[in-house]
């Protein structure tokens, strides 16, 4: 696995993603200690690498930080922002239970950033038209 592969996003369990990240930047655990400015203890590091310990959210920013990697290449911390989503806005589970919202999003996942932007301004076009009563068919 190349370098630049592993710092897009995993959807691997934390200790393991943890792991591989350590070989592929060839980091002990002392080291990703001092590059987290010694925010995380040695001992911490290890106990997340076996699974010993799960990681806060704030935690995987902190190692994040160390490997000089966006927070959400970790499957836990796109979790943990998931999380607080549904928790402010309850009727996203919702979508996230419906099977034709799940069909659309795996379609959308497949896009470029410019084809999403013009899926959502369609979106945004037919929500309007929809809502002012200007449905013309």
């Amino acid at each position: 696995m190349n370098e630049s592969k592993a710092t897009e996003r995993t959807y691997k369990d934390f200790p393991k993603a943890l792991r591989e990240l350590m070989k592929i930047r060839d980091f002990s655990f002392p080291k990703l200690a001092r590059e987290t400015g010694q925010k995380l203890s040695t001992t911490y590091i290890h106990n997340l690498a076996s699974g010993k310990s799960r990681p806060t959210k704030e935690n995987i920013e902190v190692i994040a930080r160390g490997f000089k990697v966006d927070p959400s290449y970790f499957k836990e911390y796109r979790e943990y922002r998931a999380k607080e989503k549904i928790d402010s806005n309850p009727e996203i589970a919702d979508l996230i239970l419906d099977e034709e919202t799940v069909k659309l999003t795996s379609e959308l996942a497949t896009l470029t950033d410019k084809q999403k932007k013009e899926v959502a301004s369609l979106i945004k076009e037919l929500k309007a038209r929809y809502h002012t009563g200007n449905n013309k068919q």
